[in-house]
């Protein structure tokens, strides 16, 4: 870094963004293979792991678009996007075959997403505290299920971001 702090300008994201505004992604750049909660309710009732997991975030998505405006992306935390995903995915996909576990095979009726208030980031919505309201066609009991607990928004595109341990 020189007296002027240029390098540091250089490595850090959020300065960039705040020097030169908004971050700025292709035109079609925005997350591949949107879901709807159905088909997410589909792939674990199939028990389809490899569905499932179709319709969470990818590493690229992640590192592309997500993990920038992540206060945890700053260079002073010595964590880059791998070191973040490879911390999450094990997480997830431990999470999506306890999903498909407890709740495969269940004929369930979907009612209603809930969460928090939704956080904008500058290139994306992130809805956080995510329960899936659902009643079991053959009980009719009605359950909330919390197995994946952030969705991601960007461009009107939706996909979930990692599933619950």
């Amino acid at each position: 870094m020189d007296q002027r702090g240029v390098a540091a300008v250089a490595a850090d994201q959020e300065i960039r963004e705040a020097l030169f505004g908004w971050m700025e992604f292709g035109a079609d750049d925005y997350l591949s293979k949107p879901f709807t909660v159905p088909q997410l309710l589909a792939a674990v009732n199939a028990r389809d792991d490899r569905a499932l997991h179709a319709l969470r975030i990818t590493q690229e998505e992640f590192a592309v678009i997500l993990w920038p405006e992540f206060p945890e992306s700053r260079p002073i935390t010595n964590i880059t996007a791998d070191d973040a995903w490879g911390m999450s995915i094990a997480q997830s996909v431990a999470g999506g075959g306890r999903a498909i576990g407890e709740y495969g095979g269940k004929d369930f009726v979907f009612l209603r997403v809930e969460s928090a208030a939704p956080f904008p980031y500058r290139n994306f919505v992130l809805y956080r505290d995510v329960a899936i309201v659902v009643r079991d066609r053959a009980s009719g009991v009605e359950s909330r299920l919390t197995f994946a607990p952030s969705f991601v928004e960007r461009k009107g595109r939706v996909k979930a971001l990692i599933f619950r341990d």
